[in-house]
């Protein structure tokens, strides 16, 4: 489900997204907010979004995004770069075995599909982790 598209943004840090999926997140109606909820940022060749997409709703925590849909509109729209969101209701933003499994996943398929990916954020209202900021992309 597309949430926004063609906003040509220009993201240069992860603070940028937490805001953003901060906004968008306070937005879906109460009970979405106590499930995880993967979203994927399509990127062009400078880094503006042109799309932002809701890939996944889960459970209270855990989201299970399949891979073959966080790429489906980068193909399509020819996106360069996506970024990879998600978050965590309880507040904890310490990425799981799981998460760090799934991003590398991504991560290999990307090389494959050639769209890279930049980065991977687990956000909550007050805070955020980032996989790129962290070193592990």
């Amino acid at each position: 489900m597309i949430i926004q598209e063609n906003t040509l943004t220009q993201v240069t840090e992860s603070k940028e997204v937490h805001a953003l999926l901060k906004s968008i997140y306070a937005n879906r109606n109460e009970e979405d907010q106590h499930k995880e909820m993967a979203y994927v940022l399509g990127m062009d060749v400078k880094n503006r979004i042109q799309f932002i997409d809701l890939v996944s709703i889960g459970t209270i925590n855990y989201a299970a995004p399949v891979i073959r849909e966080c790429f489906r509109l980068a193909l399509i729209r020819n996106s360069k770069n996506i970024i990879l969101t998600h978050n965590h209701p309880s507040g904890d933003t310490s990425p799981s075995r799981e998460d760090k499994t799934f991003t590398q996943k991504v991560i290999e398929a990307g090389k494959i599909l050639e769209v890279t990916l930049l980065d991977h954020i687990i956000f909550s209202n007050d805070s955020y982790y980032s996989f790129s900021d962290e070193g592990f992309i």
